[in-house]
């Protein structure tokens, strides 16, 4: 009976989020109702053109959950730090953006560590396994028998590329751009990567609505459960209904 195949998990950590009492702001020009916010800090923007932030807006709910104005929680933004994510979800996430950006590792600049493992076993200075646990460094694969076959996929193709053309360890600047980016299609869909996504808040509830659904592929949805997580309930309230 074979083992059953385990992943990795992405993990987001919200690094920056744009002030609520910002949105609130931003709603409260459109009705000239400042005089109606409950908070001070709003209801004296106009006089001292700062707000601190607040952690509910009555306000933004309404115009979010009643009225369907959603354009208001364009002005905040919220920005994460997602790591062990696959190539292949990058691939569909980035396909299907949004109002989102996005800056994630790139294979152009950061093969180095396996091509240079691949080098040293070739050259009998490391043993097999050690190429595997390299390779197991980079993958989302979580068994051993998935990571190997990563690694047996891996090394068949640079066994290839260094025939067609010798791989040299540590290059560097041009050199090493040019031979990341003749071999990267070595890399499987397994391959990790890591980066910046930064949302507006209207951008963010539609991903999670189209992307927390049981039709949605379940690697994405394993994004939007750690972009969940890491979210703060005052945000939240404004993504989905269960929490507003």
């Amino acid at each position: 009976m074979h083992n059953k195949i385990k992943y990795k998990h992405p993990q987001a950590t919200l690094l920056h989020a744009t002030p609520l009492s910002i949105g609130e702001v931003a709603a409260r020009i459109c009705y000239n109702s400042f005089s109606l916010a409950t908070e001070p800090t709003i209801r004296n923007f106009k006089k001292n053109l700062s707000v601190d932030d607040i952690n509910s807006s009555d306000l933004l709910n309404k115009l979010t959950w009643t009225h369907h104005h959603e354009s208001i929680n364009e002005h905040i933004n919220l920005s994460y730090y997602i790591k062990d994510i696959s190539r292949e979800v990058v691939l569909e996430w980035n396909r299907h953006r949004i109002g989102m950006a996005t800056s994630q590792q790139s294979s152009r600049y950061t093969m180095e560590p396996i091509i240079n493992s691949w080098i040293d076993y070739d050259n009998q200075d490391i043993s097999w396994n050690d190429f595997v646990n390299e390779v197991a460094k980079y993958v989302i694969d979580n068994t051993d028998f998935m990571i190997e076959e990563d690694a047996m996929y891996i090394h068949g193709k640079l066994t290839r590329y260094n025939i067609e053309q010798p791989l040299i360890k540590n290059l560097t600047g041009s050199k090493k751009k040019k031979q990341n980016d003749r071999v990267k299609r070595c890399l499987p869909e397994t391959w990790m990567l890591e980066g910046i996504w930064t949302f507006n808040l209207r951008a963010l509830k539609h991903f999670y609505d189209l992307r927390s659904s049981g039709a949605a592929y379940y690697g994405i949805r394993k994004v939007v459960d750690t972009i969940i997580q890491a979210t703060p309930d005052k945000y939240l309230s404004l993504i989905r209904k269960e929490t507003k």
